[in-house]
């Protein structure tokens, strides 16, 4: 396995972790806005940590799907130098 490749493992695991902690927060907002008897200014509170947290859920596993599809093709990976612009083809001699 090429060491690019291993990087994005650990990226790919970073990010399933982070998934998981930003779905639990979404419950625990969730959970206190349906379940709680609160007050209106965390009411405007819980709504908006439920957006925020949904929407750094839906960009997590938008991160996540490219860099599966990525790990899918050996021989292509992206360009760490060049901030994930464009492809480069590795060659192994």
């Amino acid at each position: 396995m090429h060491p690019e490749l291993f990087l994005e493992h650990r990226d790919v695991r970073r990010y399933y972790v982070s998934l998981f902690g930003q779905f639990f927060m979404i419950f625990f907002a969730f959970n206190s806005l349906v379940f709680d008897d609160v007050s209106p200014i965390r009411i405007k509170v819980m709504t908006l940590n439920l957006a925020f947290f949904s929407l750094l859920a839906l960009y997590t596993v938008k991160k996540l799907v490219e860099m599966i599809e990525d790990l899918r093709h050996p021989f292509l990976y992206r360009d760490q130098e060049m901030s994930g612009i464009g492809w480069k083809v590795h060659n192994n001699g």
